[in-house]
């Protein structure tokens, strides 16, 4: 991660090997299932830094993003009915989130 004063910056890599799905559709032999990459990111401000006194000394704010270039997961077919690895991946593509936390 990165921090200056009161902004942070997270950058998260996450990497998924090639594996064999041992769950395939009936009939059809075990497949190989491709890699995938995905990054996450997170940027952070901590009033903290500016405020010395008061609520504000102990808020942070951040914005964050799960999937950050939307990577669709690698197709794998089972005998669930997914076509994706739920263990291994999601189908909901870039999650964003905004948090805010404040200390007493």
């Amino acid at each position: 991660g990165w921090s200056k004063g009161p902004w942070s910056a997270t950058l998260f890599c996450n990497y998924v090997g090639t594996y064999e799905n041992d769950e395939p559709l009936p009939g059809r032999p075990n497949t190989q299932v491709a890699s995938w990459t995905t990054f996450d990111l997170d940027l952070g401000f901590d009033f903290g830094a500016i405020y010395q006194s008061g609520f504000m000394q102990n808020t942070r704010v951040s914005l964050s993003a799960q999937n950050l270039f939307d990577r669709t997961p690698p197709l794998v077919l089972t005998a669930g009915g997914a076509a994706f690895d739920g263990n291994n991946a999601n189908v909901f593509g870039r999650i964003i989130t905004l948090q805010l936390t404040m200390g007493l």
